[in-house]
């Protein structure tokens, strides 16, 4: 028949840390102040146990000593790095963890987007396009009633319109500078002027372009300011 059983014999396999680090990183979403990666959990040996957590860190810091993604997720982790600086790179390292240690880390560099910067550029460049006054000369003439001080300017070159306003206005004349005040009503002009008699000749009116956008000017200049104040707190409260 059967012996007595021997005494019980403790035997365990043995077990070793990742010998490879995670692989094929992929940017899941960028922003400003983030981003997301994702990769997959490295290949495994025999011997090695499954990853249980992942060390992370970010320019040579660890943010995570234990990241542990959820089931879910265990093949593709994600994990998201948050307040950090626009426009900027970051050095990426990520560890795998099992029972028996920490693996080698994979180290990529990734960078924030510059999307307040775009629209900031963007409105920028749209702004100095409406705030441009680029003087022009209109040639127009002048008539006067004699010894009065009440002119009228004729409007007489196409190319004018409603967009531009008058400037400044030259000629020749019988007493002074000619500074006439101009009163305008849809695209004809009436005015006084200091002048004592008749205007002499033609004279050369000067005009700039209006800011028929002045509301869309006001809203820019609201707009760039938040975008630069955005921007600053960003850069504020970015971690080192």
């Amino acid at each position: 028949g059967a012996g007595a059983w021997s005494d019980m014999l403790r035997v365990e396999t043995k077990s070793t840390p990742p010998s490879k680090g995670p692989k094929n990183f992929e940017v899941i979403k960028v922003n400003d102040d983030s981003f997301t990666l994702s990769w997959e959990k490295p290949s495994m040996k025999a011997g090695e146990t499954d990853i249980t957590s992942y060390v992370v860190a970010r320019n040579g810091k660890v943010i995570d000593d234990t990241f542990k993604p959820p089931p879910e997720s265990a093949d593709r982790p994600q994990f998201t790095f948050k307040n950090l600086k626009v426009n900027s790179e970051y050095e990426i390292s990520i560890k795998a963890t099992n029972l028996a240690g920490t693996g080698p880390e994979t180290v990529i560099t990734k960078r924030t987007s510059n999307k307040i910067g775009s629209k900031l550029k963007e409105m920028e460049n749209e702004l100095k396009h409406l705030d441009t006054h680029e003087e022009i000369e209109v040639h127009t003439k002048a008539y006067d009633k004699k010894d009065s001080t009440a002119f009228t300017l004729t409007h007489i070159d196409d190319r004018f319109d409603c967009d531009y306003k008058i400037s400044r206005v030259e000629g020749p004349h019988r007493c002074h500078t000619f500074v006439p005040t101009i009163h305008q009503t849809g695209c004809s002009w009436r005015g006084n002027s200091q002048i004592d008699g008749r205007v002499i000749g033609d004279v050369k009116v000067y005009a700039k372009k209006c800011n028929v956008n002045s509301r869309r000017i006001e809203k820019l200049k609201t707009q760039i300011a938040e975008l630069k104040r955005q921007a600053d707190e960003i850069n504020n409260n970015a971690f080192d």
